[in-house]
């Protein structure tokens, strides 16, 4: 059990850590496509 909960620590730290950086990006993406669309509009 020592053993499985020590292995399978990094992995949830890392799953958590990847979708943090996901939704960062996502965000990025939608001010960057807000930002354009309302260039074009002007």
């Amino acid at each position: 059990m020592c053993t499985y909960s020590y292995l399978d620590t990094p992995v949830l730290i890392h799953k958590k850590h990847y979708s943090n950086t996901v939704k960062q990006a996502n965000n990025i993406l939608l001010r960057a496509l807000k930002e354009l669309l309302s260039r074009f509009r002007n």
